[in-house]
């Protein structure tokens, strides 16, 4: 009888671990059935359609994706059409004759040795303006004298 005892015993734990594994089984089943009614939900939400006439929000996402891609291909455009835009502005390098900065910037010195020259020469001509000035009011006062004589000798002469 002894030797039925071990026998016995080892049913136990056979049974035991049995229970266990049978136990455990079922907590897997369980979270399996959780995790599929999860997804299942999942399903319903995003893929299945409520209606014909309603997209579903896997259809209303993929055709958001759409429009961000020819959002990012016209911003991707836009980029290249700015980046030329600079080139054409600043140039290449530092250096590039062809840009509109090297350019205007050629514009600017030219217009400030013309100005300068301008200026010296507004300075010339207004001195010598000045000079004149007296002289010429004296000229014009002179003429006007004698052109008053003439009428008044006419006057006296002819009696007009």
């Amino acid at each position: 009888m002894e030797e039925n005892k071990p026998e016995e015993e080892k049913i136990e734990t056979f049974e035991e671990k049995f229970e266990k594994f049978i136990g455990s089984a079922k907590g897997e089943i369980t979270s399996l059935k959780t995790e599929l009614n999860d997804i299942t939900e999942l399903y319903n939400d995003f893929v299945k359609k409520p209606s014909t006439a309603i997209p579903s929000k896997a259809e209303k996402l993929n055709e958001t994706f759409e429009k961000v891609t020819e959002y990012n291909t016209e911003i991707s455009e836009i980029e290249t059409k700015v980046q030329e835009f600079e080139t054409k502005v600043f140039g290449k390098t530092a250096e590039d004759k062809e840009a509109l900065k090297f350019k205007l910037n050629n514009l600017k010195d030219e217009l400030e040795e013309l100005h300068s020259d301008w200026e010296e020469k507004y300075d010339t001509l207004s001195t010598k303006i000045e000079g004149l000035l007296p002289g010429a009011t004296s000229a014009g006062l002179a003429k006007s004298y004698h052109d008053q004589k003439k009428v008044i000798i006419n006057q006296i002469y002819f009696g007009l």
